[in-house]
């Protein structure tokens, strides 16, 4: 990666944050991605299932981020998940 950072800038990426966000859409979570060589973030997909469907969705030779919804004693919490496959580089595994 060439920075520490992370680009968010994608309005595609910032859509489906705001549609997980928003308990009056269906999508309950989404998958998100490197550009490669960069610190883009892209969206990789979205889904309207459990988180079993996202981890479902996500590779072993990828660093991935998920986002996702979900409803607890009437109250809607939203976890952030760092996945980093075991097929990943130990390279960018460190970064």
């Amino acid at each position: 990666m060439i920075s520490n950072h992370l680009d968010l800038g994608d309005p595609e990426v910032l859509e489906a944050i705001r549609d997980v966000r928003d308990e009056k859409t269906p999508t309950s979570w989404c998958l998100l991605g490197y550009v490669p060589k960069t610190a883009r973030i892209k969206l990789i997909c979205k889904g309207e299932g459990s988180v079993n469907e996202l981890v479902g969705e996500a590779s072993d030779a990828k660093l991935h981020f998920g986002y996702f919804r979900y409803e607890m004693s009437e109250t809607w919490k939203f976890v952030v998940v760092a996945w980093c496959g075991e097929a990943v580089p130990a390279t960018l595994k460190g970064n």
